[in-house]
């Protein structure tokens, strides 16, 4: 799946109420605002970063991004996996296809 990538990251603590280590993987993604109309209204323009479960083998290939080439554009390898009692898509690789810094936008031509 091929997508604008804001980061990964690795979150690791212990549970305030039971003492126990825990450990978060998530992948951030960037994705048009979706406007709705319903019991909750959103309007927006621009990006909007959604989360996406990160298996821990698959954190290591961020590393492969330059440190000024976030945001960047990658090809995502997902799959379904039990996660806390449901299936989640998790995202099993990445590759990186280009430094979004990279692609600058066509200068328009003045009249």
């Amino acid at each position: 799946m091929r997508c604008r990538v804001a980061g990964a990251k690795s979150i690791k603590g212990k549970a305030k109420a039971s003492g126990n280590p825990f450990e978060m993987l998530r992948v951030s993604i960037l994705s048009p605002i979706q406007p709705a109309n319903g019991a909750i209204t959103v309007v927006g323009y621009g990006l909007d970063t959604v989360e996406m479960e990160l298996a821990p083998e698959a954190l290591e290939q961020f590393s492969k991004v330059p440190a000024d080439g976030w945001p960047a554009e990658m090809d995502l390898a997902t799959e379904q996996r039990v996660f806390a009692g449901e299936f989640k898509t998790v995202c099993v690789g990445a590759s990186l296809v280009a430094p979004l810094a990279a692609i600058s936008p066509q200068k328009s031509k003045a009249a």
